[in-house]
């Protein structure tokens, strides 16, 4: 699972367009997600739901990173990670 800095920096057009709607209110409901990267595919909804539920984002509409939904977020993306490359037999790298 990647955290927000290394999604940030692997994709940063798209984090910029995320935390712009966050701080102007407008964070959509949905996203189309078409690509053929599983790692992208398992991140992108967590750290979506990570920056929509963040209760203390920093001031350019990050998530902290540190408080406890923060954390529950992430334990249970990399669970649904290992569960994914159990079943599909992936050998993907998590950061």
């Amino acid at each position: 699972m990647k955290d927000w800095n290394t999604f940030e920096k692997q994709f940063p057009l798209l984090a910029q367009s995320l935390r712009h709607a966050v701080l102007a209110g407008r964070l959509s409901h949905s996203h189309l997600v078409a690509t053929a990267n599983p790692d992208f595919r398992l991140a992108f909804p967590v750290l979506l739901a990570m920056l929509a539920a963040c209760t203390d984002r920093k001031e350019d509409g990050a998530p902290c990173g540190v408080c406890a939904l923060f954390s529950a977020f992430f334990l249970f993306s990399t669970s649904l990670a290992a569960l994914a490359d159990l079943h599909f037999g992936t050998t993907t790298s998590r950061d």
